[in-house]
């Protein structure tokens, strides 16, 4: 790998955009256009894994840390706040919010942690695997 500095965007910048409309679609459908789930805290696991998704690929995109994390706090509360405003047959759920957060932060995490370990094998670290 050269020591040219690294560029925002790529194929991860695309795929943190797409991530970032399905996430909004998803989250503001209208709730007659949902299908009814009767298990228990399964759509909190989908909003954490969607925001797991969504913070790993813009970590990937290479907007820095406090940018991806940035993103996904104002995605989680914007995404609810708007469920509770427009109508869209849905409310705002504080619990939402925190599997949102909740999935943002293992996303950020897997992404910080592969990173370090990819540069870890790369030729010439001082680092070891």
């Amino acid at each position: 790998m050269s020591g040219a500095p690294r560029s925002i965007g790529g194929a991860w910048l695309t795929t943190a955009l797409v991530i970032t409309g399905v996430v909004l679609v998803l989250c503001l459908l209208p709730g007659d256009g949902l299908p009814e789930i009767h298990s228990d805290g399964f759509d909190k696991f989908q909003h954490a894994v969607a925001f797991a998704a969504l913070g790993f690929a813009w970590h990937r995109a290479r907007v820095g840390l406090r940018v991806a994390a940035a993103i996904g706090v104002v995605l989680a509360a914007a995404t609810e706040l708007g469920q509770g405003l427009l109508d869209v047959g849905r409310t705002a759920e504080g619990g939402d919010v925190a599997a949102d957060l909740a999935g943002l932060a293992v996303g950020l995490l897997v992404s910080v942690w592969s990173a370090g370990e990819r540069r870890a094998r790369e030729p010439g670290s001082s680092r070891r695997p």
